[in-house]
């Protein structure tokens, strides 16, 4: 691994769509670009071409998994750490997505203690429910003020035989159609409880993670089972007043599991309607868009693997078939440190790939944020906590340390400016070395581009547009191996269809312009 140039900012002024926020504590630990990865051919001037009217998927945002360190369930942050973590979070990285991880339980204990909470599935005994997990995530997400942007959450009651419920597993052998009737009463219980905090109902719900891969959380089942368990639970939830929510399936362990799960649900019409989108995971570990030295050595020399491609197309084919969208739902274990620019680099390339094959609406990491006393407590060591690639921030909880990760600033040069609701657009670039994801911004009247320069030395791109006139001024950020996020210098368009950037050797430039649609000429 290359040499780590490590710089402490105790207070960076960063400016986010327009605005600076003053960020306490981050520390910058930056690996000089391309230290691991094979050489690129260097490259010169190049034309990047934007067609307005060929629109693709529309923008949801990226996000994590908003777990138990960060709600409080077990508090291993606190109220002023959790506070910057989520202006961090939320306000400046631009988190929207996220699944918020409050998983109710028919009763508390261990994993083969938990019972039933009564014999009756349609008489819901709250004697017998443990919402604890519940009200943390209200108290420690919802009543921030620092979140209150976060406003397309997904919630994260998860249908778990294998260890939130491991009796419904047993139940399930002996009778299937109870079995169904049970896990449907949980997401029932969490509809009611919803509707009491009086807030709107978040439009989507995570019904299951790796259900019959990887983790395997629906224990012995079939795609039967998820065919089942999606109308069933469908079908209560529209009884208990929550009909306007729609799942995420089935994010299984890899893109192939994925589709096949997903497949089988949105192809049974009793299913399908209760789908608002496909999730899917890039595992295993080592796997092409997991290992971030695989990503640099695919797409980061302008050759992203085929049959990763192709999945990806499938996934995006099976979306537009059933007028679903597609979530990468998480990704980790990228093999470097967390606070690379190597990671930073792979997952900026990463994200650029799921938007443009799979056309992803949303790219998830695997948590918003991993500290250092659950590190210990989950791992039994303080070993490796910072190779805990895929998470946003880390924290220092003895030193009172909030680092953004490479997956962070990454994902920043997204969150940070491209508004949900936008949609993405043709953007073709002379080569390979160069990937750009543009997005047609209606509501702010703006293009968003991210440029990825994967050439090592600099080079201008002049952008031409096609459909949409630009003017007044091009502004947006920049990160090398020199510094994340950096300002650009605000520069006059060139014409009302063309302006010019200049992108510097293996670095990531978000551009921001003001346009609308072209007049006639």
């Amino acid at each position: 691994m290359g040499a780590l140039a490590a710089g402490i900012a105790a207070g960076v002024s960063l400016v986010a769509g327009g605005g600076a926020t003053r960020l306490a504590g981050v520390i910058y630990r930056l690996q000089r670009a391309g230290d691991d990865a094979p050489a690129a051919p260097d490259g010169g001037p190049t034309t990047v071409f934007v067609k307005a009217a060929a629109t693709h998927q529309t923008w949801d945002g990226v996000g994590a998994n908003v777990h138990s360190s960060f709600i409080g369930n077990r508090d291993t942050l606190g109220d002023d750490a959790r506070a910057r973590a989520a202006d961090l979070l939320f306000r400046t990285i631009g988190v929207r997505v996220g699944k918020l991880d409050g998983q109710l339980l028919e009763s508390p204990g261990s994993y083969d203690q938990r019972r039933n909470d009564n014999e009756d599935p349609f008489v819901l005994s709250w004697q017998g429910v443990q919402t604890a997990a519940l009200d943390h995530v209200r108290s420690g997400v919802l009543d921030l003020p620092e979140a209150r942007v976060f406003d397309t959450f997904q919630i994260g009651q998860m249908i778990n035989t294998r260890w939130a419920s491991p009796w419904l597993a047993q139940l399930r052998g002996r009778d299937y159609e109870r079995y169904l009737d049970e896990a449907a009463e949980q997401l029932a219980a969490v509809c009611q409880y919803w509707r009491g905090l009086d807030r709107p109902l978040p439009a989507l719900w995570q019904l299951f993670n790796e259900p019959r891969s990887g983790n395997r959380e629906v224990a012995g089942g079939s795609t039967r089972d998820l065919v089942d368990l999606v109308k069933r639970s469908g079908e209560r939830l529209e009884r208990e007043g929550c009909a306007s929510v729609r799942f995420v399936v089935a994010s299984e362990e890899t893109e192939e599991m994925s589709y096949e799960s997903a497949a089988a649900i949105l192809e049974d019409p009793g299913a399908r309607r209760y789908v608002g989108a496909i999730g899917y995971h890039t595992y295993p570990y080592g796997s092409v868009y997991s290992r971030i030295s695989r990503i640099l050595a695919t797409a980061g020399v302008g050759r992203p693997d085929s049959g990763r491609v192709e999945q990806r197309r499938r996934l995006r084919e099976l979306a537009r078939r059933y007028g679903v969208r597609t979530w990468m739902t998480e990704v980790s274990h990228g093999g470097v440190d967390a606070r690379s620019y190597e990671g930073f680099r792979g997952r900026a390339i990463h994200i650029h790939d799921e938007i443009e094959f799979a056309d992803a609406s949303a790219y998830f990491g695997m948590n918003t944020i991993w500290d250092l006393t659950t590190h210990e407590d989950h791992f039994h060591t303080r070993n490796r906590f910072y190779e805990s690639e895929g998470d946003l921030l880390l924290y220092d909880n003895e030193r009172d340390q909030m680092i953004v990760t490479g997956l962070g600033y990454a994902m920043g040069h997204y969150g940070r400016w491209i508004p949900r609701g936008a949609v993405r657009i043709d953007a073709t670039p002379g080569d390979p070395l160069l990937l750009v994801s543009a997005f047609r911004a209606d509501a702010t009247q703006q293009l968003v581009l991210v440029l990825i320069n994967n050439a090592g030395t600099m080079r201008p791109a002049t952008v031409s547009v096609e459909g949409l006139d630009v003017d007044g001024v091009v502004t947006g950020e920049q990160s090398t191996s020199a510094r994340y996020w950096a300002p650009l210098t605000p520069s006059p368009v060139a014409g009302p269809s063309r302006f010019q950037v200049i992108l510097p050797a293996l670095s990531v430039t978000t551009v921001v312009v003001p346009a609308r649609p072209a007049a006639r000429r």
